[in-house]
């Protein structure tokens, strides 16, 4: 007589082999899931008031370009879209590469700044609103968000995060 159903060898071996796949996976996405809440809660208390700073200074910088430079002016227009870009992104890496994006607009309007004539105030503003814009920079990369991001993207790379690299994505850092 054929036995069927789960008193089947095969049928139990492979009912088996998938559970025991599918908790592993489990397993290693709530752990891995769990090291990336850690750092996502740093990120939230240490990185993200201080790119909302860096944001300020961001706009005190455009505010000075605006009496120097023209309306058409293509890193006057991104600093205001970027800076929606970052409030609008909903993951770490799409608010560091917003975040670098404002870097790259920030220097450059800093060094157009710095060929033009300007009054002695807005000379004096310019140059601290840039100081306070880079201040912001070296506190992202001395926070400790980069060292929880480093040691989760490690793990990420090693043992089983291959198994969840597909729905997982590295942490960007900072201090690079």
């Amino acid at each position: 007589m054929e036995q069927t159903g789960l008193k089947n060898p095969t049928t139990a071996w492979i009912i088996t082999a998938v559970v025991i796949i599918a908790g592993l996976f489990i397993g290693t996405f709530l752990s891995f899931n769990s090291q990336r809440n850690m750092a996502g809660d740093v990120f939230e208390a240490q990185v993200q008031p201080v790119i909302h700073r860096a944001m300020e200074f961001a706009f005190n910088i455009q505010t000075i370009a605006g009496r120097y430079l023209p309306m058409s002016d293509m890193e006057r227009i991104a600093i205001s879209s970027i800076v929606e870009d970052i409030r609008e992104a909903d993951d770490e890496r799409d608010i560091f590469d917003h975040y670098v994006q404002l870097n790259r607009a920030v220097w450059a309007i800093y060094d157009r700044l710095s060929g033009i004539e300007m009054s002695p105030e807005n000379r004096g503003l310019h140059a601290r609103y840039h100081s306070n814009f880079m201040e912001q920079d070296l506190r992202l990369s001395q926070s400790p968000f980069n060292r929880y991001a480093e040691e989760f993207n490690e793990t990420l790379d090693s043992g089983l995060g291959f198994i969840v690299r597909p729905v997982i994505n590295h942490l960007p850092r900072f201090d690079n």
